[in-house]
């Protein structure tokens, strides 16, 4: 899954809830930089992997946010729904 993010808002794109038992996450989230590191307030993007373990349907849902602040809501919210054959 890829996803665009800024890391230099303190935004991150978080995997809320669990899709298991039909995936199973490989690692955790990798920023990957677009353009050059260097330069201040260039996006990039997260990337999460995953592996399906079991036959079935599953949904992930990723949350926008900054993580020091747990009681604020989520700047975004996405939903992909998957299914593991």
């Amino acid at each position: 899954m890829i996803l665009d993010a800024n890391a230099s808002t303190g935004f991150q794109w978080q995997l809320a809830g669990d899709a298991s038992p039909q995936l199973a996450a490989i690692g955790t989230r990798i920023y990957v930089s677009r353009g050059d590191p260097r330069a201040m307030g260039a996006g990039g993007i997260n990337v999460f992997r995953f592996r399906g373990e079991q036959p079935g349907q599953a949904a992930l849902q990723f949350e926008y946010r900054r993580p020091w602040e747990p009681g604020v809501p989520a700047a975004k919210t996405i939903r992909y729904p998957v299914t593991v054959q």
